[in-house]
């Protein structure tokens, strides 16, 4: 549904239930996400005449259809997501309000920004999936991890040191 200012002067206060559908051109917005299945956008809309300003409060929830960015392969990617913002048919300095451009405010359009925002642009189907080749991994805090690297050799210097012991010897 797209509602133009004069919508939301008559109507200050809308509820809406949008069932989204693909957009025309997704891939050249966001490459990996291949299609929306079963997306649902369910919110209100508040405008506010004083600061002229509306205010979206909604969940959106479904499955894309993401390719993975290791294997290529496709696989459903369950979302649900608060969608909090602040729209303005005014631009104003403030970077916590969006300026609508059109001048009017298109749900499926702004729904699919905030879908695309939110989703990881490496996403991979086992990218939260810690993989070890054994159990005697730790997890180590950036400094002990530094102390760690300090305290370890480089056998490099050890061969250096031999060449420079050699040298010192036959130079005697």
């Amino acid at each position: 549904m797209i509602y133009k200012k004069a919508d939301f002067i008559n109507n200050p206060v809308i509820n809406f239930t949008e069932n989204l559908t693909t957009i025309e051109n997704l891939s050249n917005y966001s490459p990996n996400i291949r299609e929306g299945k079963n997306l649902i956008v369910v919110g209100v809309i508040k405008y506010n005449a004083e600061l002229d300003i509306i205010e979206v409060k909604a969940k959106i929830s479904g499955e894309l259809l993401i390719e993975d960015s290791r294997t290529l392969k496709l696989f459903l990617y369950p979302i649900k997501l608060d969608w909090n913002d602040y729209y303005s048919f005014n631009f104003y300095q403030k970077t916590d309000i969006n300026y609508l451009k059109e001048q009017n405010f298109d749900i499926i359009k702004y729904a699919w920004d905030e879908i695309i925002i939110n989703i990881p642009i490496n996403l991979s189907e086992n990218s939260d999936t810690i993989i070890s080749g054994d159990s005697s991994w730790q997890v180590l805090s950036e400094e002990d991890f530094e102390s760690y690297l300090a305290k370890q050799e480089d056998s490099r210097w050890n061969k250096l040191q031999e060449l420079w012991e050699q040298k010192i010897k036959e130079g005697k």
